[in-house]
């Protein structure tokens, strides 16, 4: 996140950057953030986010383009529990939908890896499927 710009601004910079960005750019990300459940926190900056609606803040930003692929490299690994457990559920309910992006997950947590289609470890160099 770009300290000096808000959380608005901070989302809808990917799509300004993307030359076959929607013409409604503001309107999208305002829908995203308020997926997120951060549509009373447009106009705040980053540092005045907690670190899970910072998080949320990133996955609108990430989601922005309409990607075909998120990865997530330990997208819980700085929050506490609670806050954890809201953002899997976004990836869930992201899942879900038909128009989803395939989601990578790097995670060292066990109970989180479970949580995917696909299980791949990583382990001395050499990759395994569960």
């Amino acid at each position: 996140m770009m300290p000096e710009l808000n959380i608005l601004e901070n989302v809808m910079l990917p799509g300004r950057l993307n030359s076959a960005a929607s013409a409604d750019l503001r309107t999208r990300a305002e829908e995203l953030l308020d997926k997120m459940g951060l549509s009373d926190r447009l106009k705040h900056r980053p540092a005045e986010l907690s670190g899970g609606e910072q998080q949320r803040a990133a996955i609108a930003r990430a989601l922005i383009n309409s990607p075909e692929l998120i990865l997530a490299d330990e997208p819980t690994g700085n929050l506490d529990s609670k806050t954890g457990s809201g953002i899997l559920d976004i990836f869930q309910q992201l899942h879900q939908e038909t128009t989803a992006p395939s989601i990578v997950m790097i995670t060292h947590n066990q109970a989180i890896a479970e949580l995917g289609d696909t299980i791949l470890n990583l382990k001395d160099g050499v990759l395994t499927e569960n």
